[in-house]
């Protein structure tokens, strides 16, 4: 995380200071600034007239950049809960534990795939979890995982409402 995330500056990324060894050892402790404001959709509970169309470019504006770097960075993890508000209220794209980088020319990942948590499920492209294969084998571009998930973050953030509220919903998405 901490090698993808150090070499990211853009004002939607949150950004990344360093990490720690010493602090929570033996875990190390990964240093950001701090968010009062929260996660967008905390923010959004308690800010209900902020101008929801921006935080979504915001986060747009930090997918474009990631996915035209030279080795493309793959996030994988898009939702709400990623998504920071800083002192200005600009929204910040954090939590790069999932992330990896992809090579433009041969789009192969370039770092070891994580397997995803079940709470990313609701925001997982179905052909990504109802198959073994990679995105490569299926015919995907890697980077595609993250349209679909801000596709469901953008619905997330509109309405304040989970694309697929249980998991008997995602479940049934993902048939």
């Amino acid at each position: 995380e901490a090698q993808i995330w150090s070499t990211l500056a853009h004002p939607n990324v949150l950004p990344f200071f360093g990490a720690n060894v010493d602090l929570f050892a033996p875990y190390v402790c990964l240093v950001s600034p701090w968010m009062s404001n929260g996660d967008i959709m905390s923010f959004l509970k308690q800010n209900p007239g902020h101008d929801r169309l921006k935080s979504i470019i915001e986060v747009a504006n930090a997918l474009d950049y990631l996915h035209n770097l030279d080795p493309i960075i793959v996030h994988s993890d898009i939702r709400g809960a990623n998504i920071l508000v800083n002192d200005n209220f600009t929204c910040c794209l954090g939590n790069f534990g999932t992330s990896f980088a992809v090579d433009k020319i041969c789009a192969s990942p370039l770092t070891t795939l994580q397997t995803p948590r079940y709470p990313i499920l609701r925001w997982m492209a179905p052909e990504l979890i109802r198959s073994d294969e990679t995105e490569a084998q299926i015919g995907v571009e890697p980077a595609s995982r993250d349209i679909y998930s801000f596709g469901c973050t953008l619905v997330e953030v509109r309405t304040s409402i989970l694309t697929a509220p249980s998991t008997h919903c995602i479940i049934d998405i993902h048939k």
